[in-house]
Formats: structure tokens, C-alpha cells, sequence
């Protein structure tokens, strides 16, 4: 048993006809059997599993297998996008993303496993405009709100990057809560300390009147963050 440098791989696992044996100190495991056709798996921490068959046939005879080592697959993260118009679900919208496409649900979502990178959409729906946009993915899933229009009506996508402006914020200061009113495009709220460490943070679903219970606080100065189809907006808030 060797690995991919041909060094003797010891303590490897070898199962064969109903048998477990393990290799000694120079990568070796006798093993006694009679005549036939015969399949065996080899196993090592930290090696990929190798597996393959041999004859005995009257004779010894010696296998040679060598374990590669595991590459370790880059982790994947469940992206899940919510296609909303006028603030409902969208059945049946269909959300490319690449190569890969996916239908949404009765409640206007679906959901991808995606790995650490920038991402570009579509999404398409009969009888409402295409709405395309981009994301990224760092170490962590998350959610993607998509507003359809009907074709022939107002493209709520169609903003210019100082919409999130016209998101109210009230009150400021503020005791045990905040409302946001017209947020239908707010993806994505965080509240900042003042040392910008987040506290506290919620994603939305394209709702246009929107309470966020950020109680038990200390008194002092926080940042809001508004994240909306790849714009943002930061606003200086007072606890008292």
C-alpha cells in the first residue's frame, strides 16, 4: 500500500471477501484466500478510498494500490431566493443562475447551493419583466429578494442608487425599536456598534412597513445598514 509519493502507507484499512486487515509498518497486509474473483476496498484518514478486484487463481500474488491524497471540497452555502410582486410570492418563476436554473415554489422561493464567489441571476416569470442582478456569496448563505413587475407596468427594479434614500427611519434617537417604512426594496438590515461590531440583523421579504426589535441595548451611537439590489445606504442612529 503505497501513497501518491510511493511511501508505504501503514494502519490502511483493507476489506476483501468479509475480511477486515490492516497494513503493517511497510504498507503490507497478507491475507489468505482461495480460489476466485474477488473485490476490496482500502480506506486511510486523509487518503481518498480506493476499491478494485483481483483473481487468485492457484498462485500468490501481490495487489498494488496507492491512495491519493483528499483534495477538501471548497464549502457550499444555501443561497434562497424569494420572487415577490406587490409584496406576494411568485409561483413557477424561473431563477438562472449560470448553468443552473431553478423553478420557485407556491411561496415564490427556491434555493441554491453556491460556493464562495460573485454570482449574476435572471429571473423570469410569463407575463412579468425580466429582472436580472448580481451577489455575492463569503462564507456564508443568505437570501435574495426579487420584485417582478407586470410587463407594461412600473419596473420596481428600475432605481437609481439613491433610492434606499427614500427608506424612512424612525424614531432617531430611539428606546426598544425602529420602523422602516417605504422598505420594499431593503434586502438586508444590520445595526453596527459604534466599534462596528454588528448587533444585531434581519433580512427582509419586500414588505413596505417593516418593525425591528432591537431591544437591550446600551445607550450610545449605532450604524444601520440598508442592503437592497446591490446598493447601500448607512445611517447614523442615538440609543438612549
Amino acid at each position: 500500500m503505497l501513497d501518491g509519493n510511493g511511501i508505504p502507507l501503514p494502519d490502511a484499512a483493507i476489506a476483501v471477501d468479509a475480511q477486515q486487515i490492516t497494513t503493517d509498518a511497510e504498507g503490507v497486509a497478507p491475507v489468505y484466500l482461495p480460489n476466485g474473483d474477488y473485490e476490496y476496498t482500502v480506506r486511510k484518514d486523509g487518503l481518498d478510498e480506493a476499491t478494485g478486484s483481483f483473481t487468485v487463481a492457484g498462485a500468490a500474488q501481490t495487489v498494488d494500490v496507492v491512495l491519493m491524497k483528499r483534495i477538501p471540497q471548497p464549502a457550499e452555502y444555501v443561497v434562497t431566493f424569494m420572487v415577490l410582486a406587490k409584496g406576494k410570492g411568485v409561483p413557477e418563476a424561473t431563477v438562472t443562475l449560470g448553468n443552473e436554473a431553478q423553478t420557485t415554489d407556491s411561496t415564490g422561493s427556491c434555493a441554491f447551493k453556491l460556493r464562495d464567489s460573485t454570482y449574476t441571476y435572471t429571473v423570469r416569470k410569463a407575463g412579468y419583466g425580466d429582472v436580472s442582478g448580481s451577489f455575492t456569496v463569503a462564507g456564508a448563505g443568505g437570501r435574495v429578494v426579487v420584485a417582478l413587475a407586470e410587463e407594461g407596468g412600473v419596473d420596481p427594479n428600475a432605481v437609481e442608487r439613491g433610492q434606499l434614500a427614500e427608506v424612512g427611519i424612525a424614531p432617531n434617537p430611539f428606546t426598544d425599536g425602529l420602523i422602516l417604512t417605504n422598505a420594499a426594496r431593503v434586502q438586508r438590515v444590520q445595526l453596527l456598534n459604534a466599534h462596528g461590531v454588528p448587533v444585531y440583523a434581519q433580512t427582509l421579504e419586500g414588505n413596505d412597513k417593516v418593525s425591528l426589535p432591537v431591544t437591550g441595548l446600551p445607550a450610545g451611537v449605532y450604524i444601520l445598514q440598508l442592503e437592497g439590489q446591490g446598493t447601500q445606504r448607512t445611517v447614523r442612529l442615538v440609543k438612549r
